[in-house]
This record gives C-alpha cells, sequence and structure tokens, in this order.
C-alpha cells in the first residue's frame, strides 16, 4: 500500500472523500454529495445531507494536534457558539454524544 502523502493529489482528494463517507456514519445524517472545497493543512468536504442541510467537515491531514488540542479548540468553538457575538460553527455531535 501506498504511503497516502505520495500519491497524487487528485487521488488523496479521492480517498479523503471516501473516508468522510466512513466518518460520517458515526453521525445522524445521511449525505447526498461530498466535495472537497479546501485541500491544505486540513481539507474541509462540504457535505450536502439528503434532507438538505449542508455540512462542512473538517479532516486534519497533517495535523500534530493532540487530543488534548482537539478537545480545547472544540470547548472554545462550543463557547464562541454559546455567547453569541461572533458567529461560529455549530458542531454537530456523533450518535454517541461525543
Amino acid at each position: 500500500m501506498s504511503n497516502f502523502f505520495s500519491l497524487p493529489e487528485e487521488v488523496q482528494r479521492d480517498e479523503l472523500a471516501s473516508f468522510s463517507r466512513v466518518i460520517l456514519a458515526n453521525y445522524l445524517l445521511e449525505a447526498d454529495s461530498i466535495e472537497c472545497v479546501s485541500f491544505e493543512y486540513n481539507t474541509t468536504m462540504k457535505v450536502k445531507a439528503t434532507d438538505g442541510q449542508e455540512f462542512a467537515l473538517r479532516i486534519n491531514i497533517n495535523s500534530p494536534r493532540t487530543t488534548e488540542n482537539l478537545s480545547a479548540e472544540i470547548a472554545w468553538l462550543q463557547y464562541l457558539e454559546k455567547d453569541g457575538r461572533v458567529r461560529a460553527p455549530k458542531l454537530v455531535a456523533t450518535k454517541d454524544g461525543s
């Protein structure tokens, strides 16, 4: 199996689109379409659900972040959303609530 980062960019994007469906299986939504809208340090997918809602799915593909770093980022976004003075993305919990 090839190293992901040695694959051509188009193949990496396709692999991440397929992987997105695996990730989204953990959520209470069904994806109608998944489109890569940003492919850099993070990859951001535009997810259109079968009910018409749209979501962003960010995949850290080359990030040295720890679980603690990600938890802090989630807490910060939750605070911003709750505070309401700044528009922030609404986080979506997985099926198990995490």
